[in-house]
């Protein structure tokens, strides 16, 4: 089962000036994006990163990405960048990667051009890019996501998030599942 796109009807009169509802919706639709992914498509593992710190980042490799440590978010717009994740180690070979971001575009973003994820099994030698789709969209903020096969013959699972063309955003959360 692929990520599916949230009913307009469950969000339709939602005030847009409401910012804890939005927030509390999306955040609600990014942890249920997460949980259908195991549930739906046996994904057995995974991780989740709401950026309560920087604690799931591979700060040494990453770049163009600004951590709001005030807004527990990730800023990027000024050039090309690349925000990498820790490693974990799965328990077994996984087949497919699933992620989920929640993204808030602070100029358009195109997704596949402006942003793009990969996901990697073998600590990031190789790169599986995946497609992203718009899963939810509550006007600036949105949950996006999509599901790749894996290439790479390992178990040390990682994603890297890349912004370019210098379109502004703000990053909330990533979530990659495996199975």
């Amino acid at each position: 089962m692929a990520l599916e796109k949230i009913p307009a009807a469950m969000v339709d009169g939602l005030p847009m000036s409401d910012v804890d509802a939005r927030y509390d919706l999306l955040l609600l639709s990014f942890r249920n994006a997460m949980l259908s992914g195991r549930v739906f498509d046996a994904l057995v593992d995974g991780m989740a990163d709401e950026f309560e710190d920087e604690s799931g980042i591979n700060t040494g490799s990453s770049s163009g990405f600004t951590y709001d440590s005030a807004n527990d978010l990730y800023t990027f717009g000024s050039g090309a960048g690349t925000l990498l994740s820790v490693t974990r180690t799965a328990s077994e070979t996984p087949d497919v990667a699933q992620v989920a971001l929640w993204l808030e575009d602070v100029d358009a973003i195109t997704l596949g051009t402006d942003l793009r994820a990969h996901a990697s099994s073998d600590g990031g030698t190789t790169w599986d890019e995946i497609t992203l789709s718009e899963i939810a969209d509550l006007n600036i903020e949105r949950l996006v996501g999509g599901t790749v096969p894996l290439t790479g013959a390992g178990t040390t699972l990682c994603w890297k998030i890349e912004a370019a063309n210098s379109k502004a955003g703000k990053l909330h959360a990533v979530g990659l599942l495996w199975g």
